[in-house]
């Protein structure tokens, strides 16, 4: 194709499109390229690069390797390679000197190497063990959540680095999980290594590393040692309200002996009284209900007292008809006594019914 002088986009000729097909039918099916330098999933112990060229009449070339040591052996892979057509009028021994003449004819590639090569000083606030983005995702999500979010990323970059035949697929597992945990256990431990407090009960509590390298309060009787988690922490807050919503909201007591099964705590109950104070749940349960608003004053006629008979009003029901002696019809009203009656309403009762009376 170079020699016919295509265009990018250009049509093959028949020739060169027959000899393509013939290639192509014999290239394998699956044909893969390892792009890991290191395939084992082991610690690097050492990694040197080693560079070659070469030169002939028709081009130089040149390839950079790298030697990886690993505790179970070494590997070798390429970096990279670069190869061009060699200049007319030149011998091979001075085509082989190019690399030690090129720093010195080309002055705008000595500017980029010498720049690549100085050591720039960035200055940060943050130390280079510290993870600002991890800092941030356990702050923001439950502990459940953070550690299966670790766990995927873990297995992304592990089968980054392994062939496609081993690769993990489908739900995480159980140890992956646990591997982050103890991940997470360790930074937060890291983190309280220079600080006063673990200095102070170290010898206190008998922190020893156990075969992980993670702290544990060792006793004199074996078992289960609680591992030890520093006060000042947001892992130790992430695990007390795991803790407290597996317990379903109970109480400080129920809290603290969940946390204890698997941790130890320096000060741990004001740590869940303090989570507990800042609980939704909790805050939402123990409100107390507003109260009623207090009744009103009492009449003064059911708090003052007063002489028998001192207000006293009379009713009057009727008219009653009742025929007289002389056998005539007549009207008749029954007195009714009522003490919380009006006087006046008691005038117009009265006037009233005398003059029905007087008209009949």
């Amino acid at each position: 194709m170079c020699e016919a002088n295509l265009a990018w986009d250009g049509e093959f000729p028949e020739t060169l499109t027959e000899r393509w097909e013939e290639w192509y039918e014999r290239f394998p099916e699956r044909y893969t390229v390892p792009r890991t330098l290191a395939p084992n999933q082991q610690p690097i112990l050492s990694v040197s690069l080693h560079a070659f060229g070469d030169a002939s009449k028709d081009g130089v070339a040149a390839a950079v390797y790298a030697v990886i040591e690993q505790e179970h052996g070494i590997t070798q892979g390429l970096v990279c390679s670069k190869s061009r057509i060699a200049k007319r009028n030149l011998t091979i021994p001075r085509l082989e000197l190019c690399q030690d003449i090129w720093l010195q004819t080309c002055s705008e590639a000595n500017e980029e190497i010498k720049h690549a090569r100085s050591t720039q000083v960035l200055t940060t606030s943050s130390q280079p063990t510290d993870s600002d983005v991890f800092d941030k995702l356990i702050e923001k999500y439950p502990l459940r959540k953070v550690l299966r979010i670790c766990a995927w990323i873990q297995r992304f970059a592990r089968n980054c680095r392994t062939q496609p035949d081993n690769r993990d697929s489908g739900p995480l597992k159980t140890w992956e999980i646990k591997e982050r945990d103890m991940w997470w256990i360790k930074g937060a431990q890291r983190e309280a290594e220079n600080s006063q407090e673990i200095e102070a009960i170290k010898r206190e509590l008998n922190l020893q590393p156990n075969e992980m390298g993670i702290l544990e309060c060792r006793g004199r009787i074996e078992g289960e040692y609680p591992i030890y988690l520093p006060r000042d922490c947001t892992y130790t807050e992430k695990v007390i309200e795991q803790a407290h919503l597996a317990t379903l909201h109970c109480g400080v007591g129920m809290t603290m002996a969940n946390v204890r099964e698997r941790f130890w705590v320096p000060k741990l109950r004001c740590l869940v009284k303090r989570m507990r104070s800042n609980c939704n749940g909790c805050v939402r349960f123990r409100t107390q209900a507003y109260n009623k608003p207090p009744p009103g004053n009492l009449p003064p006629t059911r708090t003052q007292g007063s002489t028998p008979f001192q207000v006293l009003g009379v009713d009057f029901a009727g008219p009653i008809r009742y025929q007289s002696k002389a056998k005539a019809e007549k009207k008749a009203f029954a007195p009714r006594p009522k003490r919380d009656a009006a006087a006046a309403a008691t005038l117009r009762i009265l006037q009233q019914a005398q003059s029905d009376s007087k008209e009949s």
